[in-house]
């Protein structure tokens, strides 16, 4: 997420892409695991895991991900 916005910062957690929510498969699955900042994982990624897509537009104002609710059919 820092990387995204040109920031270069020190990672310290280890965040799951994909909520494991106590699939132990998930969990430990490397490939579901990416580096973050602490401010980042512990709001940011939070609040977009809570509204179930993320957060970001792009130069005309559309949603970045493809599971905001502008995006579905």
């Amino acid at each position: 997420m820092c990387e995204a916005r040109g920031e270069v910062t020190t990672a310290v957690v280890v965040d799951h892409i994909e909520p494991h929510r106590g699939d132990q498969r998930l969990f430990w699955d490397t490939d579901n695991w990416q580096p973050l900042c602490e401010p980042h994982h512990n709001s940011t990624k939070q609040r977009e895991e809570h509204r179930g897509f993320g957060i970001g537009s792009d130069l005309r104002g559309r949603p970045l991900d493809p599971k905001h609710p502008w995006n579905r059919a």
